[in-house]
């Protein structure tokens, strides 16, 4: 059943993407719409709590929490990564990279505080430190668009444009795992 509904209609913000941080905050991001911002919403208090619009160009896509207080946020049509400190709200930094960050999506955090990042103008997953610095490319299908950790550090990528997904060993970077899933068109 429904328990709440947050109008947000008077904060000219169409959701797109959304995670929960440990204290119970829920972030959206505008994805793809025209605003380009993101919302913090109490979710015991079902308000909003601020609205984060200067993003300094980057296009808010997807969003991922690491251990540290941090939200990192994709930059689909920017070609940008940036982070976030939930704490105070504010950017720590924006990192804008055209080779890799090429249409950026799918976002996660391994256990090591690490950024991994599908990327689909290219095809790759990228991979950065905590501290936005670059650490690897790796290419993958046809355009990798999500990205998920299991319990044991490994990345899940699946594509738009092919019927695979691929898991990714966090210790050496290398596809471990290709599994084919015909007939599923691709995965979004």
């Amino acid at each position: 059943s429904i328990l709440s509904i947050i109008d947000l209609a008077d904060w000219n913000h169409h959701p797109y993407g959304a995670v929960v941080d440990k204290y119970g905050f829920l972030w959206s991001s505008s994805g793809p719409s025209e605003e380009k911002n993101l919302l913090k919403i109490d979710t015991v208090q079902d308000n909003v709590v601020t609205k984060i619009y200067d993003l300094q160009g980057l296009s808010p896509y997807c969003l991922a929490l690491d251990k540290f207080d941090h939200l990192f946020v994709s930059g689909w049509t920017s070609n940008k990564l940036g982070r976030i400190n939930i704490l105070n709200n504010t950017f720590d930094w924006i990192y804008s990279d055209n080779m890799y960050l090429n249409n950026s999506r799918g976002i996660t955090c391994t256990s090591d505080g690490d950024i991994w990042v599908a990327n689909s103008g290219n095809s790759t997953v990228t991979r950065y430190s905590n501290a936005g610095d670059f650490i690897t490319s790796i290419p993958v299908g046809k355009d990798p668009m999500a990205l998920s950790v299991d319990n044991i550090g490994n990345v899940w990528v699946c594509g738009l444009s092919d019927e695979k997904i691929y898991m990714i060993n966090s210790l050496t970077n290398k596809i471990n795992i290709i599994k084919d899933i015909p007939g599923s068109d691709g995965h979004y």
